[in-house]
């Protein structure tokens, strides 16, 4: 049909369970069941995906399998094997009945980026292991912590490992003296060059004062 394509086709097992809760058992029969064929569901050629379904409404119990639409003709010419193996088995469960199948296509007409349910397993898994690992990094901080305080108490804490990293020989002594003396004679020179070039400037006597008045006539009063 125009505008309406798929690629891949699936086959449904479905069957009806009791639903009540002595049926908890006939419920891990089933998935015990499904998980003992996963390897060869998943040997088929153009295999896509197997997913179960769980109603506990309707009290359905589905198991679809999808190929790629190009092999699923192949598939059906082998009677979708394991398929008559699993209702076999799965009928003869107590509280099972209404064990039928069905065929139809399917067509994923969007996903999300980074699905949801998809990714808060694989968080969820990771969370304990880094919160061990965490626990476990603290735990060892706050011990060596401790054992450094007892040492420190005890008067058996000894720091001349820390100190050995700030050491110097004589020969790095008597370089940085040299360089340290040298700054501060060219500090003095710079002091006497800076003196001798303000008194170059200073007039000779000092008499700065009675030499800007000479020529002048002083006042006198009547």
């Amino acid at each position: 049909m125009q505008g309406v394509s798929f690629n891949v086709i699936a086959r449904e097992w479905r069957l009806k369970w009791a639903g009540e809760k002595k049926d908890e058992k006939t419920l891990k029969e089933l998935q015990d069941l499904i998980t003992s064929q996963l390897s060869t569901i998943k040997a088929i050629k153009g295999f896509t995906s197997v997913q179960r379904i769980i109603c506990g409404g309707c009290h359905d119990f589905k198991i679809v399998i999808a190929i790629a639409e190009p092999d699923f003709k192949a598939w059906e010419e082998a009677k979708f094997a394991p398929e008559a193996e699993y209702l076999a088995k799965a009928a003869t469960f107590a509280n099972v009945s209404t064990v039928e199948t069905q065929t139809y296509t399917l067509m994923t007409l969007d996903t999300a980026t980074a699905p949801a349910h998809a990714a808060a397993p694989a968080a969820a898994a990771a969370a304990p292991a880094a919160a061990a690992a965490a626990a476990a990094d603290d735990g060892d901080d706050e011990d060596e912590g401790d054992d450094l305080f007892a040492k420190m108490f005890d008067g058996d804490y000894d720091d001349d490992d820390d100190d050995d990293e700030f050491e110097m020989d004589d020969e790095k002594m008597a370089k940085l003296a040299a360089e340290e003396a040298a700054d501060i004679a060219t500090a003095d020179d710079l002091a006497q060059e800076e003196e001798a070039e303000t008194g170059a400037k200073r007039p000779a006597g000092g008499g700065g004062g009675a030499a800007a008045g000479a020529g002048k006539k002083p006042k006198t009063s009547t």
